[in-house]
């Protein structure tokens, strides 16, 4: 099973600091190369007060004092004391280990090279500058190595409650696709139960539209993207259904500057211009419904203009569930990238949205 720190890696595969950082695949690369920087501090100058032999001895005692304690920190202390929130325990800990590291480097390593003085010992009294730069070095040691903990557990963390949020909102992507499509597919079959009752002839082709419809909610649809020229498709089709219904209704859907492999989410438009189907109908007089798509090289342009109906009240006042479902869902899906402009007039209604390509 991949971990957080695999799957961030893998996710994250071009940004190579992260994954060299972060992967487990590259964890005895990050520790060599730690232990070779450490060595290089270590190894650099000379002490002619000893001989080689202590000198290698000394500087293999700073070498085990700069890479042990850091890594003892960094997988013991941290993960077992302070991401398990025991701030006194790791305080204690801590300072522990800095006194009993202070003895050992200072006396015991001292008492190791002793015998391969070369020169008279000097005055090696212990003062409070030498406990202060002591001190000052552990403090860089564990704050280095304790934020490389801490960054490692924040990015892990940023990336689970990514993938939950990313989890939560497809979740209600998927919830108010639902919604949308059995309100359409309802408000089809309303209308064909109508054209059946009025003329039977005509029902056979609302049958065929029908189910071209059908088709394209059940097996195109369920893509996360489908082609913009498929949802035109299906949009003329739903309009054909509702002229063939209403006598004094028309339609026209302009298209310019659409190129063959324009994507966009399934159901986008739909709700927009069922509001505006019903939203346009007057019992008294005609109705119209005009769209339009455009695109450029960043942005798809979608109108929808439809009449309002002359007599007052002839129209319903509420929207529908179908045209918050739609509005949330580009909240979700673009995140404040798109632009949705409505203007409402007394003799015209229109819905401007743009979106991001």
């Amino acid at each position: 099973m991949a971990t957080p720190y695999t799957e961030l890696a893998q996710d994250r595969s071009n940004n190579l600091w992260l994954r060299f950082f972060m992967s487990p695949r590259w964890r005895p690369w990050r520790h060599l190369f730690c232990i070779l920087l450490i060595g290089l501090l270590v190894l650099k100058g000379n002490n002619d007060e000893y001989s080689v032999t202590g000198e290698i001895i000394m500087k293999a005692v700073l070498l085990v004092w700069l890479t042990g304690l850091p890594y003892l920190n960094m997988y013991y202390f941290v993960p077992r004391f302070l991401f398990r929130r025991r701030y006194f325990s790791y305080f204690l800990l801590v300072l522990f280990t800095a006194t009993a590291c202070f003895f050992l480097i200072f006396e015991g390593g001292r008492q190791l090279i002793a015998p391969y003085r070369l020169l008279p010992p000097k005055d090696e009294t212990i003062t409070l500058d030498t406990v202060f730069s002591f001190l000052f070095a552990l403090c860089v040691l564990l704050a280095a190595s304790t934020s490389i903990k801490l960054l490692q557990r924040w990015i892990e963390d940023s990336y689970r409650f990514r993938q939950l949020e990313v989890a939560r909102l497809q979740s209600e992507l998927n919830q108010l696709k639902s919604q949308v499509n059995p309100h359409f597919l309802f408000n089809t079959l309303n209308n064909t139960h109508i054209l059946i009752q009025k003329d039977p002839v005509l029902a056979a082709t609302v049958v065929v539209k029908l189910s071209d419809l059908l088709r394209y909610q059940l097996y195109d649809s369920s893509r996360p993207t489908v082609l913009l020229a498929a949802e035109i498709r299906f949009l003329n089709d739903f309009l054909e259904l509702e002229q063939l219904r209403r006598d004094q209704f028309t339609f026209t859907i302009t298209t310019a500057q659409l190129s063959e492999n324009r994507m966009v989410p399934p159901f986008l438009f739909i709700s927009f211009v069922e509001n505006a189907v019903k939203h346009s109908a007057d019992p008294a007089g005609k109705s119209e419904v005009h769209l339009l798509f455009k695109t450029t090289d960043a942005h798809l342009y979608f109108s929808c203009k439809n009449s309002r109906p002359l007599t007052p009240g002839a129209a319903p006042k509420e929207g529908g569930l179908g045209l918050a479902n739609v509005i949330r869902r580009l909240e979700l899906l673009y995140q404040g990238r798109h632009h949705l402009q409505i203007d409402e007039a007394p003799d015209h209604y229109q819905v401007v949205l743009t979106l991001p390509l």
